[in-house]
């Protein structure tokens, strides 16, 4: 069983076209107890409605897990779409980590141009444990 923590966030957003993925990612969320709520989105797109919606009335910040190859709108797009209106929208708190199946040194490189991302991890991570210390790394330097 796993120990009682405060969650580390308000919420979080994962954004990934793979039922299955979402699912352990959200699995281990909760066992890591990362968040007290998570929102799932298939899309980039679908992710980018979501956010508009709530400009200017979230708590921060939101950690957002964000897939790089899904369809309609791919995770790269995203970063671009969500670098243009994050401020206007009052995300600029966020924290962005790309949680993809990519292994490729391009795709990480590319991630380089925006600084709101603050992570790239390759899935799936080895266990809850793990993906806590990184998240509350990655919040403690946010």
């Amino acid at each position: 069983m796993a120990p009682t923590f405060d969650p580390l966030v308000p919420s979080a957003l994962i954004v990934d076209d793979s039922e299955d993925d979402r699912y352990i990612l959200r699995r281990l969320l909760k066992k890591a107890a990362v968040t007290a709520e998570i929102v799932e989105k298939v899309h980039g797109q679908e992710a980018l409605d979501y956010l508009e919606s709530y400009r200017g009335k979230r708590s921060e910040p939101l950690l957002i897990f964000l897939d790089i190859n899904m369809p309609v709108m791919g995770g790269f797009e995203f970063l671009e779409k969500f670098e243009q209106n994050r401020r206007a929208w009052n995300f600029e708190g966020a924290i962005l980590i790309m949680f993809t199946s990519s292994e490729h040194a391009s795709d990480q490189e590319r991630v380089l141009n925006y600084d709101f991302v603050k992570g790239y991890v390759v899935k799936m991570p080895q266990s809850w444990e793990a993906l806590r210390e990184q998240i509350q790394a990655l919040v403690a330097c946010s």
